[in-house]
């Protein structure tokens, strides 16, 4: 895989190439020998080189093609995270890369492997965003967000440490004290169920561009994400009782929403006001963080 041309100008700035084995033939091949790209010993200092199957792992000797099959292979340079200012190049970094895998024949064939079974409260990193496990469905897991969206950045939304961004959930009807989900009476539309609770998250939230936006940024790397927001369901199974306490730390801060309404113009919510940390249902005009829920192949992790 040769001319490949990367630009990096700024932290964080990273380049991934996606590309396929394919195996055409007959024979199962394994690998022989991997030439990766050649860095200064300057650039080693803050650039960062990988090439990885889909599922994660690396690409070493003596792994398996079967014949007949087709792997993805996702190759990254990136600028390493947490450098000092010191440590960057003074100037954007231009680099032409090449990547080789040679294979041989051979009679041995690939193993497949059984998928990592995931605990509620297990942490999975995917780049710089972080989320905490909430249920492992088999094939793929779902997991709540570490943080907060940053809303207000310059660029698409990410999650934020020191930038607890809060939002209304949705707008009140004209002249009524009830939201999208409800007819003007309060009751709730037929759309989105008999009885409340209901979830009723979906385009018509204050909320819904920014976690498309999210989904959207994290497809770019992890194309089988979806995003939304967690059900009170979910909130449930993972230790919190409505009115009451979340048990789990990892749930109680920062706070934020959930997508399932409580009744005409209230959301339940996870709150974290002085001492405690509960689930209340809250008046869907105040203000109140967005904690995303993905789901994720497990291939892909």
């Amino acid at each position: 895989i040769e001319n490949m041309k990367v630009h990096l100008t700024k932290p964080k700035d990273s380049v991934t190439y996606t590309v396929y084995v394919a195996n055409n033939g007959s024979i199962n091949a394994e690998v022989t020998s991997i030439k990766t790209p050649t860095l200064t010993e300057q650039q080693k200092k803050y650039l960062e080189f990988s090439a990885t199957y889909e599922d994660g792992n690396p690409i070493e000797n003596s792994n398996i093609i079967n014949a007949g099959e087709k792997e993805k292979v996702i190759i990254k340079i990136r600028f390493k995270e947490e450098l000092e200012k010191e440590e960057l190049p003074k100037e954007g970094e231009e680099i032409e890369l090449s990547f080789e895998i040679e294979y041989v024949q051979t009679d041995n064939k690939k193993v497949t492997t059984t998928p990592r079974e995931y605990n509620i409260g297990d942490e999975i990193n995917l780049g710089s965003e972080n989320f905490y496990v909430i249920s492992d469905n088999g094939d793929s897991v779902t997991a709540l967000a570490k943080y907060n969206l940053d809303i207000d950045g310059t660029d698409s939304p990410v999650q934020s440490v020191s930038n607890a961004d809060t939002i209304a959930f949705a707008n009140k009807k004209e002249n009524k004290v009830y939201g999208y989900w409800s007819d003007d009476s309060g009751n709730l539309l037929d759309k989105y169920g008999s009885s409340y609770p209901a979830y009723v998250y979906d385009e018509n939230s204050l909320l819904y561009q920014y976690v498309e936006s999210y989904e959207n940024k994290l497809k770019e790397e992890y194309s089988s994400i979806s995003a939304r927001l967690i059900t009170l369901e979910e909130l449930e199974s993972i230790g919190c009782s409505k009115n009451s306490s979340c048990t789990k730390q990892w749930v109680q801060k920062p706070y934020f929403w959930s997508g399932t309404a409580s009744q005409g113009y209230y959301i339940w919510n996870v709150n974290s006001y002085a001492l405690w940390d509960f689930l209340y249902k809250f008046d869907a005009g105040e203000m109140v963080g967005i904690r995303p829920v993905i789901t994720i192949s497990k291939s892909e992790l």
